[in-house]
């Protein structure tokens, strides 16, 4: 059995792998970057949160500290 194909054909050339792969990639690449960038905002969201609150405690040590030196300066 002998199967040729006609002109009409759809014959898949280098070029059209090109375009196909080019294509797949970018899509890839595009997905690859914007789940970057969502974990990235998420985890900048996340450590502002917990520099906020050591923030919060470093400026309460210094009054910390002079409660502590005067209860031992009364004792």
């Amino acid at each position: 059995m002998n199967i040729k194909r006609t002109p009409d054909e759809l014959s898949i050339t280098w070029r059209m792998w090109i375009v196909i792969f080019a294509t797949a990639f970018g899509i890839y690449a595009g997905g690859l970057t914007s789940g970057y960038m969502i974990a990235n905002a998420k985890h900048e969201t996340s450590q502002a949160k917990t520099l906020k609150s050591v923030d919060k405690k470093l400026d309460q040590l210094p009054a910390k500290t002079a409660a502590a030196v005067k209860e031992d300066d009364h004792k």
